[in-house]
């Protein structure tokens, strides 16, 4: 059986964030076709003393390494060679990946930022490298510079790492290495070149296997449901948005409309936003969203900017309730317009759908149907085919996607 050393920035561990379920899945799906070493990096200084029962069903072995804080010379230092501050607390790992990548036949790096740091000190790896992106960091970098007002130390973090980014990002188009896995369809588009064409995979491993049974609209708790980590900026940017130009709209069509707002995280940031509005329950955290998801109509899923792939837009999808997404939101997916969920441009357009989504429901049943043919993509089976196939060397003929 093939050996696989497998690098990640930090412990994908537990599963309560987007990044660890796509690296948790990616593993146990490769397990059963390989060996698999862990190696990871992390800050947490009491992270060697979890419980990984779980995550080491699938691994050979698990080596956790601890980084550094990275002082003020140095940071200056990476500034001037236009070094990403991710790079920095990276180096403690080169040893480990010197020694342990001997034994292996591929080496897969989860997120280019660390792959790009390795790879350019480390050339010998790069023909049996495979680098799984969950971004493409340059431009996210970028924009965050942009959007970050003065004064603001976060914007000179921002403006180091974007000219990191963009710096190894390029270097990773120009390396022979054995493939690359993305998350986005857009960032696959935007990566490829004539000479890496054949060595792209569309792969976001991630549970997706709708729920297609009829749901019943008669007896529903609320209208409208949202999902998502509560003390996020761009989740809560998303519901400023929402709660000041479609809310209103809404509620002046449609008086006592309701909404449940659930998830993780500190919640001042939402009860703000929310004020004294009638019909809105904050709820807090949901182990069970499949009973959440039944007892509401619509789930929304306002995101004006994003990163990588939207987690809470294949969980509502997933549970088979209908779904109201901004543009934003879908970017990268394979979910498309009035086929598996609706999609909405503006303000104007996302109330217009709210609206006719809890009108006439049984108007999108037919969404389900073309959820389910869409779930064929997300087989383990068929993923783990796709990725056997580049990791084994082989070039990747045109990929069908739905």
């Amino acid at each position: 059986m093939q050996q696989i050393l497998y690098v990640t920035p930090y412990v994908p561990y537990p599963l309560n964030k987007a990044a660890n379920l796509f690296i948790f899945k990616r593993i146990k799906i490769l397990s059963s076709a390989y060996e698999i070493s862990l190696l990871s990096v992390t800050n947490n200084r009491t992270a060697a003393d979890a419980d990984y029962s779980e995550l080491g069903k699938y691994l050979k072995a698990l080596k956790i390494v601890l980084r550094k804080r990275v002082d003020p010379f140095t940071a200056i230092s990476a500034a001037l060679s236009r070094e990403s501050l991710f790079n920095l607390l990276a180096r403690e790992i080169l040893r480990e990946i010197s020694e342990q990548h001997q034994s292996c036949d591929v080496v897969i790096f989860e997120h280019s930022f660390i792959a790009g740091f390795v790879l350019e000190k480390l050339p010998e790896l790069r023909e049996k490298s495979i680098v799984v992106f969950h971004n493409l960091e340059g431009p996210y970098f970028d924009k965050l510079f942009r959007l970050t007002a003065f004064p603001n130390i976060r914007k000179l973090f921002y403006w180091l790492e974007k000219r990191g980014a963009y710096r190894h990002e390029e270097l990773l188009r120009e390396y022979p290495l054995r493939a690359c896995f993305f998350l986005s369809s857009k960032d696959l588009e935007s990566f490829r070149t004539d000479a890496n064409a054949d060595r792209l995979l569309l792969s976001p491993t991630i549970d997706f296997s709708p729920v297609t049974a009829k749901r019943d609209q008669a007896q529903k708790d609320f209208d409208l449901v949202y999902v998502g980590q509560l003390d996020n900026g761009r989740n809560l940017e998303g519901l400023a948005w929402f709660f000041s130009r479609v809310w209103p709209a809404v509620q002046c069509e449609r008086p006592g409309t309701s909404m449940a707002i659930a998830g993780r995280g500190d919640r001042q940031g939402v009860e703000k936003l929310v004020g004294a509005g009638h019909n809105i329950h904050l709820i807090g955290p949901v182990e069970d969203l499949s009973g959440l998801f039944s007892r509401s109509r619509i789930c929304i899923v306002p995101m004006l900017a994003t990163i990588g792939v939207q987690t809470k837009l294949f969980e509502a999808l997933s549970h088979g309730i209908l779904t109201v997404a901004t543009s934003a939101a879908v970017e990268g997916t394979l979910f498309q317009h009035d086929r598996h969920l609706l999609v909405a441009g503006s303000e104007q357009e996302f109330s217009r759908q709210i609206l006719a989504g809890l009108e006439n429901p049984e108007k999108f049943s037919r969404f389900r149907d073309e959820l389910e043919s869409l779930a064929e993509f997300f087989r383990e089976d068929r993923m783990l085919a796709e990725m056997q196939r580049l990791i084994e060397g082989d070039v990747m003929r045109e990929q069908q996607i739905p």
